[in-house]
C-alpha cells in the first residue's frame, strides 16, 4: 500500500516501505527495499536524491530490472524507480526519450516515423537510462552509435555529448559515477517505413530463434574480446545445469532461466560458470547481470 511519506517532506511524492523487489526484476527474485518510490517528474527526482543525501539515506536508481540480480535480504536502503519517467519527443532526425521510456516503446516511435539506427536492439526489454548506462547492444550494434547527447544529474543538471560519455563494450562513464541519466538523444536516418519494418520483424524472428523465453536477465555475461561467452559455457558442458530453480538454457548458454524464488540460487549458478571456465578454459567471465544487496 502506497502511503503519504512522513519520511521524505517533498509534496505530492509517495512511497512504500518494504517493497518486494521481485515484483520489480525479470527474474522476479529479490527481498525487500526498506524505502521505494517512483518519482513522476524530473523535479520530484531531484527533490528526492537531494533529500536522501541530505539524511544519508543510500540509494539506488532502477529501471525496469531487466539487468538486475536483487539479493533475498533485499536492499537495506531507498530504490529509485524511473519508470514513471517517460516520453519522447523529435527534433528533426534527432529523437529524446526520457530515461523511464522503454527501448521497445521507442523502437515502435521509430518504426511508425520511418525513423533507422536502433532496429537490431528489437527485443532488448529495458529501458532508456539503463540500456545508455550500459551501452546495451545485439547483432553488432550498440546504443553508442546512435547517442547524439545524454543528460545526467549529478547534483545539477549536465548535458553530456557522445564523445565525452566514455562508451565501451556494455560500458559507459554513466556507471558508478554517481550521475543519474535522465534523458538519452538519438540521431536517427529518415527512410521508408516499411523498411524499418521489416528490419525489425527480421531481428526479432533472429531473438526468437536464438534466445530463449522466460524469467531471465538477459545475457549474464559479456562476450569476452573474440570469444562468444555462450560458447564458452557450453565447452565446459553447462548448457542445462541447474542450482535449485536456476537453471542455464538449453536453447543459449548464456542466459539463465529463472524457475523458482531465490537469488541466491541465481547467484551460486553464476559463481559456479565463473569457476568452471576459468579452470578449464583459463578465461575470466565478466558479468553483465548487476547484483544489489549482499550475497554469500
Amino acid at each position: 500500500m502506497r502511503t503519504k511519506n512522513p519520511f521524505f517532506d517533498i509534496g505530492r511524492i509517495s512511497f512504500t516501505q518494504n517493497e518486494k523487489l521481485s515484483a520489480h526484476t525479470t527474474l522476479g527474485v529479490g527481498g525487500k527495499a526498506k524505502y521505494y518510490i517512483e518519482p513522476e517528474t524530473f523535479y520530484s527526482l531531484i527533490q528526492v536524491v537531494r533529500t536522501a543525501n541530505v539524511k544519508k539515506i543510500p540509494y539506488k536508481v532502477i529501471g525496469n530490472g531487466s539487468n538486475l540480480l536483487v539479493s533475498d535480504s533485499g536492499f537495506s536502503g531507498l530504490i529509485i524507480n524511473l519508470r514513471r519517467l517517460k516520453g519522447i519527443k523529435r527534433v528533426g532526425d534527432t529523437i529524446i526519450a526520457y530515461a523511464g521510456e522503454t527501448l521497445k516503446n521507442l523502437i515502435t516511435y521509430c518504426e511508425y516515423n520511418g525513423l533507422s539506427g536502433l532496429e537490431e536492439l528489437s527485443g532488448i526489454p529495458g529501458q532508456i537510462g539503463g540500456v545508455t548506462l550500459q551501452n546495451a547492444g545485439a547483432f553488432g550494434k550498440s546504443v553508442a552509435d546512435v547517442v547524439s547527447y545524454v543528460k545526467c544529474y549529478d547534483g545539477k543538471i549536465k548535458t553530456i555529448k557522445k564523445e565525452n560519455c566514455g562508451f565501451g563494450y556494455r560500458t559507459s562513464a554513466f556507471q558508478n559515477s554517481g550521475q543519474i541519466i535522465l534523458s538519452t538523444a538519438f540521431t536517427l536516418k529518415s527512410v521508408g517505413t516499411k523498411e524499418v519494418a521489416d528490419r525489425i520483424y527480421k531481428i526479432s524472428e533472429r531473438r526468437k530463434r536464438l534466445q530463449p523465453q522466460g524469467k531471465t536477465c538477459g545475457s549474464v555475461f559479456r562476450n569476452p574480446l573474440g570469444k562468444s561467452a555462450g560458447e564458452l559455457i557450453e565447452r565446459v558442458g553447462l548448457k542445462g545445469f541447474s542450482v535449485g530453480k536456476a537453471i542455464i538454457s538449453e536453447k543459449h548458454a548464456n542466459f539463465i532461466i529463472n524457475n523458482g524464488n531465490s537469488a541466491e540460487d541465481v547467484y551460486l549458478l553464476i559463481e559456479y560458470v565463473k569457476q568452471k571456465v576459468k579452470q578449464q578454459l583459463g578465461v575470466t567471465l565478466i558479468e553483465e547481470v548487476e547484483k544489489i544487496g549482499k550475497f554469500l
